[in-house]
């Protein structure tokens, strides 16, 4: 975790004052990891480690991202295993907002709880 917070807060160093901090988010399949910095050459693979993220970055700061965040969602099928927990933090300021939104126009990132059930037989009644 100190490397992707370490990787982060360099991005936004060299982003400079008045941008957004951008994390990218990728599917597995799409070269997303959970232990990668979130930079859209390395994604995240998680909507959770993204969230994780800001708020180690808010935690070592006590303030959210100077311009606040955006999280992109690279297209492809997330599979959601797990809830997403956010609470009052995980929305940055009212000056300072996060926002998570999908980053191609057209391709769809799309988001999945359920699973595909197949190979099943009917039964006789």
């Amino acid at each position: 975790m100190k490397k992707i917070l370490f990787a982060i807060l360099l991005i936004q160093a060299v982003i400079g004052y008045g941008a957004p901090l951008e994390l990218f988010v990728a599917p597995t399949e799409r070269g997303g990891s959970d232990q990668n910095p979130g930079t859209l050459e390395k994604p995240l693979a998680t909507l959770s480690a993204a969230r994780d993220v800001l708020r180690e970055i808010q935690k070592k700061t006590m303030l959210p991202p100077e311009e606040g965040a955006v999280i992109h969602l690279l297209p492809g099928d997330y599979y959601v295993e797990n809830t997403l927990d956010l609470n009052y933090g995980d929305n940055g300021r009212m000056d300072r907002g996060f926002f998570y939104r999908y980053y191609s126009d057209t391709e769809p990132a799309r988001l999945i709880g359920g699973r595909s059930v197949t190979n099943f037989t009917k039964l006789a009644v």
